[in-house]
């Protein structure tokens, strides 16, 4: 059942460094609208007429702002040497988020440059052996096993800080050249709340002479942008609680009104069981998650797991006062009927564990009633 380091450098074969440059805003235009209403005259006719001032209507546009932690500067120089078959180096940075608006942060690497550097006798040996010739071989980046977890802080009420929510992306099951350049969502960042990003890089343990000496090169990038209403959930590993993406077939997109009268949505996705009822909850720690309104809909997947479900539900704003996340996010959940409350299902709660037949949040959400 599921319960609820600040790292500057670290050395690296070669001279490899990552650049971060965050604190990304994103301000609107203020708009006055002011309404009237009336009778007016027309013609040579006389009416009479009375002006009613209904009012003033004033949008304030709120402001999306990231900024790393504990005063460190938006840039700094990483880099790793010495690097060598089976070593891992690992970077870990904290970002906050500093704006009035929870945020979905997103990470790429990119800028990509890489050098020979030198040719030792032994890279010159492989290099004579497999028919290289001048223009040498020096993509490590095929070679580096990429690891991401992130963990989410808010505060504990006491001066510190609790942990909130937390996942894991990559356990080195990509290379960073697998990932070069592709924005990679890391989850929904609170108000007041920090974000620790922990990466590590792993030299493949077969790697050859061919990468002796050589260097690259690339520069880290996180960005916060407002929620827009859409969410991934994934099929995930929960061994231990560390919620590890799988990266398999089974995966899902979920569309929502972030405020509106009701909760609107429309979730496709594909589920791990086929021919089997399954139902779209929010699930409000802690276990075993009843609260009134949690139950979204209800729908059967088809022969090949397939399954859509959609609905408009007076959930109330999420999440709700009642649940241990409460002014912070809302975890959305893919469950099978036979683990969910059936009898009742407007209420839940969770009466069964069976999570690889689930599909969880990629990241929480809000949702504001109105």
């Amino acid at each position: 059942m599921p319960s609820l380091g600040h790292v500057k450098d670290n050395p690296q074969n070669g001279e490899k460094e990552s650049d971060k440059t965050m604190n990304k805003k994103i301000l609107a235009s203020v708009m006055i609208i002011a309404f009237a209403v009336g009778l007016l005259g027309a013609g040579t006719m006389a009416y009479f007429n009375h002006v009613l001032q209904v009012g003033t209507v004033t949008f304030t546009a709120g402001t999306v702002e990231i900024a790393l932690r504990d005063g460190e500067s938006t840039q700094f120089p990483v880099t790793f040497l010495d690097m060598k078959p089976c070593y891992t180096r690992t970077l870990t940075f904290e970002i906050e988020n500093v704006g009035d608006n929870p945020v979905d942060v997103y990470k790429h690497l990119y800028n990509f440059t890489f050098d020979e550097n030198t040719v030792t006798a032994a890279e010159q040996i492989w290099y004579t052996a497999h028919n290289i010739g001048a223009e040498g071989k020096n993509d490590i980046d095929t070679v580096i096993l990429y690891d991401l977890w992130v963990e989410v802080y808010v505060p504990d009420g006491a001066g510190g800080h609790k942990k909130l929510w937390n996942q894991g992306i990559y356990d080195e099951t990509v290379t960073i050249h697998d990932i070069e350049s592709q924005w990679i969502y890391l989850g929904m960042l609170p108000v007041g709340a920090y974000m620790k990003v922990i990466q590590s890089y792993h030299m493949w343990e077969w790697t050859e002479n061919w990468a002796q000496s050589d260097t690259m090169t690339f520069n880290i990038e996180v960005k916060g942008e407002q929620l827009k209403g859409q969410l991934t959930l994934e099929n995930k590993d929960t061994t231990g609680d560390k919620y590890l993406i799988l990266h398999d077939l089974y995966s899902g997109t979920l569309t929502y009104n972030v405020v509106g009268p009701t909760f609107k949505y429309s979730f496709t996705g594909k589920a791990p069981k086929a021919n089997t009822p399954y139902f779209l909850i929010y699930y409000a720690d802690p276990w075993a998650g009843d609260h009134p309104g949690a139950y979204l809909g209800k729908n059967t997947t088809d022969g090949s797991g397939n399954i859509a479900i959609s609905g408009s539900v007076d959930t109330g704003s999420l999440p709700n006062v009642a649940d241990g996340n409460y002014n912070y996010g809302a975890k959305i959940w893919l469950v099978t009927g036979s683990d969910y409350n059936s009898g009742s299902p407007t209420t839940g709660p969770m009466t069964l564990w069976n999570p690889a037949n689930y599909l969880f949040e990629t990241g929480l959400i809000t949702y504001t009633k109105g």
